[in-house]
């Protein structure tokens, strides 16, 4: 399976750095791997900063300024290379935990999209 994570991003300096540690420890205890896109989208704080010195592997997208969730989750599901996009947010509000289930859902059935 090829999967991309797309995280639309605002002012979540501190938030961000926990989520993207979570997800690639769910990843890795559930054997799989993902490419995690990181929309930045117009931080007044330091959340591409903060990204930038975990050490993470994580690809960070730079919007100039504020311009909302939905164009966030557009540049981020363009510049995905991969076949399946999971979306999630950068305040840690759905649980990482799920993506083991949401997979095996999307990969059982003839669904478009699983939430």
């Amino acid at each position: 399976m090829n999967l991309s994570i797309i995280i639309p991003a605002f002012n979540e300096e501190k938030g961000i750095v926990p989520v993207v540690t979570e997800l690639r420890q769910v990843l890795a205890g559930a054997g799989m791997s993902a490419e995690i896109l990181v929309v930045n989208d117009g931080s007044t704080d330091g959340t591409s900063d903060a990204l930038t010195s975990s050490g993470l592997n994580v690809k960070i997208i730079k919007n100039d300024q504020n311009l909302g969730y939905g164009a966030s989750l557009r540049r981020g599901i363009a510049a995905a290379s991969g076949d399946w996009i999971l979306i999630t947010d950068a305040d840690g509000t759905y649980p990482a935990a799920a993506i083991g289930e949401l997979v095996a859902r999307a990969r059982g059935g003839d669904s478009a999209m699983v939430v």
